[in-house]
């Protein structure tokens, strides 16, 4: 591992075996799983990272990585960055996306199959300069600033950024699903073989909210999107985001956003 010295906001380094000794760093490392899995043992658990994985290690994380056995083999690039660049960059920034990444508990995210492949590219069109040292640090800005865009993407994700129990993300993603818009949440739940009264006490913990309400200010917000972004009538948005009745709708709708879906898409044209 290569730690960015004083002078330096970026080192990288590629791993292609197991690294069995606990260790944290004085960086923040952004780690991608571009070929083969590894298990990675960080912060007293053991996940099995795939390729096309992304990983952001803060100094605090305790981590090592090993591989099922040794037929296995993977390819690992890191990207060291120094913690004065990270703090000063991501406070400048996103303050709340700072905070958010110091309170996560780690800090694992599939990403496209081209971003791996541009990583991969990148380890191999690189792998002289590396070897010699000789690098100039600016061909790295452009590669920590697309590792951040990642993390931007992900962090927008109102389920997946979240510290939720698998139960909950689960439920979650089938609610976000516009596929299940014409079910019931008991539907779901039973779909997902889960107890209502426990998936519900469970939700209502940790979002809030009930599930029914999540459900429907899901499919209303929805809607409002449909509003702003098509000239679909209200008639046909109000099927399309399955709710029983016209009035039914404009009454929900009149409720969360203080208008109707006929004054909301009037006023929301003139202002825009």
């Amino acid at each position: 591992y290569n730690i960015p010295s004083n002078k330096k906001n970026f080192e990288f380094s590629y791993s292609y075996e197991s690294y069995l000794e606990l260790h944290n760093h004085n960086y923040y490392e952004f780690s991608i799983v571009t070929k083969g899995k590894m298990i990675h043992h960080i912060n007293d658990e053991d996940k099995i990272v795939k390729e096309n994985t992304l990983l952001l290690l803060r100094p605090n994380d305790c981590h090592y990585f090993t591989v099922d056995n040794e037929k296995e083999n993977f390819e690992l690039f890191n990207l060291n960055v120094s913690i004065p660049f990270f703090t000063s960059f991501l406070e400048l920034t996103n303050k709340e996306l700072y905070d958010a990444i110091l309170n996560a508990k780690a800090i694992e995210i599939p990403i496209e199959k081209t971003s791996s492949i541009y990583f991969s590219n990148f380890i191999s069109k690189t792998s002289t300069m590396f070897q010699n040292n000789n690098y100039p640090e600016d061909i790295l800005t452009p590669i920590f600033l697309d590792l951040m865009s990642i993390i931007f993407h992900y962090y927008q994700n109102p389920i997946k950024s979240q510290n939720y129990s698998r139960i909950v993300i689960n439920m979650m993603e089938m609610l976000h699903n516009k596929n299940n818009f014409s079910c019931t949440t008991e539907e779901l739940v039973k779909r997902a073989n889960y107890s209502y009264a426990h998936v519900n006490r469970l939700f209502k913990k940790e979002t809030g909210s009930t599930l029914s309400k999540y459900f429907t200010v899901l499919r209303l917000d929805y809607a409002k999107k449909l509003i702003e972004t098509t000239s679909d009538s209200i008639l046909d948005i109000s099927i399309s985001s399955v709710f029983s009745s016209l009035s039914h709708f404009t009454k929900l709708f009149n409720s969360n956003y203080g208008n109707t879906p006929a004054k909301y898409r009037k006023n929301w044209n003139t202002i825009n």
